[in-house]
């Protein structure tokens, strides 16, 4: 934090607990999010695509599924 010019202890703490109760705890792409993007592009297969098709979360499912991400907020698998 101290290189982005935060040096009190306190900021950066409260900072940080901001920013990680923001963050969702399984990062997967949202296609509602996806849509949203390419709604704001000009080119005409922006249109007729659809998010899914964009998108590939096996290995995400893949690091679910062996219980990373539980072992990673401290729940029993």
């Amino acid at each position: 934090m101290e290189e982005a010019g935060i040096k009190e202890p306190t900021v950066q703490k409260d900072l940080c607990d901001r920013v990680s109760k923001s963050m969702r705890e399984f990062p997967v792409p949202e296609p509602n999010g996806i849509q949203s993007a390419m709604d704001s592009l000009s080119h005409p297969n922006a249109k007729t695509l659809k998010p899914a098709a964009l998108m590939d979360t096996t290995i995400l499912e893949e690091i679910k599924k062996s219980g990373f991400i539980d072992k990673l907020y401290g729940r029993a698998s």
